[in-house]
């Protein structure tokens, strides 16, 4: 039995100290700090994000505000957050990705049914299809001007990605293969369950964004397209050990959203969407254009890389520097916060050495389709 000296007087102080425990002091899905709810059916501690995932088939608590019995507080000290952990998480496909602070709902959400309510990650699942790196389905797609979403039937085989415009197409429309392919569930589009797809063709990125009628569906997509990249990454790297085998199976953006740029040859600036990944910064006019404007390959401080904190041009300015060209850059909202975030992801790609998916001479160069 729990003893009082332990919680003191009141229950609200008890469950308050059983959520600092070592495990308990952190989310149980998304690891973020300080949770302050409670599954009372599943006997962990989850932050406000992850609660409302599990209102929908579980008792929740607030660990402040909310009055517990003392055998409430007494089944909480004998299960929480590392103990379930050990059950439910036993075997964990390196295709799924768990949440973490800030991360798409999609996630969170679909990691937490699987795990809670269809106990998926128990005992190995390799019997299911998708997580063998095969599928195929109907996914919506936005066309290329970016105003419609129509159905299309994609195939995926392990190897590669087609989509075709009806089933029983012979031919597809596009056949993309697997080691080329990026996939994230942080997109910024206005639909549910969406996902994103980018393929590295001829030194440029194609964006393909889609979506699926339920997160479920959404997220077995987006494990197949991983563990089928594990497969090939497998065979054409023998020497990686699993964890960088599992690093590479793809990866979100280190920094998105609007920034200013100059285009070549003028002072004027116009607004862009740019993303930043490990080996590169895009612009777009529009958030779900298929194609960027341009696409500046990054490289490290020793290749003539470099942030200038300052400008002239205004206080909230800054300027990427390449061995090639010297771009100012205006993050929209205009403030220093914005800025400091900016210059930091950026600081955090050329200060180490690149992955390197380009040859040294590549690094600095871009191809711009901006209209002066």
């Amino acid at each position: 039995m729990i003893s009082k000296g332990i919680f003191g007087e009141t229950n609200r102080a008890g469950i308050a100290a059983l959520s600092k425990r070592k495990g308990n002091n952190i989310c149980s899905e998304c690891g973020e700090y300080d949770p302050e709810w409670a599954s009372l059916d599943q006997g962990v501690f989850v932050c406000i994000h992850c609660s409302g995932v599990f209102r929908s088939f579980s008792r929740v608590k607030s660990v402040a505000l909310d009055a517990w019995t003392p055998s409430e507080i007494e089944a909480m000290s004998e299960s929480g957050n590392n103990k379930v952990n050990k059950v439910l998480e036993v075997s964990v496909p390196d295709c799924w990705v768990k949440p973490y602070p800030g991360c798409s709902e999609v996630i969170r959400r679909e990691w937490i049914l699987a795990k809670y309510k269809k106990k998926e990650f128990v005992q190995d699942q390799i019997s299911y299809a998708y997580l063998r790196g095969v599928k195929e389905g109907w996914l919506f797609k936005l066309r290329k001007q970016g105003k419609n979403w129509q159905q299309r039937w994609f195939v995926l085989d392990g190897r590669s990605l087609r989509f075709y415009h009806q089933q029983q197409d012979t031919a597809p429309k596009h056949n993309i293969p697997i080691e080329r392919i990026n996939v994230t569930l942080e997109v910024a589009v206005d639909k549910s369950n969406a996902m994103q797809i980018m393929a590295r063709i001829n030194g440029r990125t194609r964006n393909m964004f889609v979506y699926a009628e339920t997160g479920a569906e959404m997220m077995q997509w987006f494990c197949a397209i991983r563990a089928a990249r594990q497969k090939v990454l497998k065979e054409k790297h023998p020497d990686w050990l699993s964890d960088k085998v599992k690093d590479n199976l793809s990866h979100d953006f280190i920094k998105c959203g609007y920034m200013q740029k100059t285009p070549p040859g003028s002072m004027k600036f116009q607004k862009r969407w740019f993303t930043l990944e490990e080996d590169r910064l895009s612009y777009y006019e529009n958030v779900v254009d298929p194609f960027p404007l341009g696409e500046i390959v990054l490289g490290s401080i020793s290749e003539g890389f470099s942030i200038e904190q300052s400008l002239s041009i205004g206080e909230f300015a800054f300027a990427l520097h390449t061995p090639k060209r010297i771009y100012p850059l205006l993050p929209v909202p205009e403030n220093q916060a914005e800025k400091a975030e900016w210059m930091t992801s950026l600081q955090q790609v050329t200060q180490q050495p690149p992955a390197s998916p380009s040859s040294p001479s590549m690094r600095g160069s871009t191809y711009e389709l901006d209209i002066l």
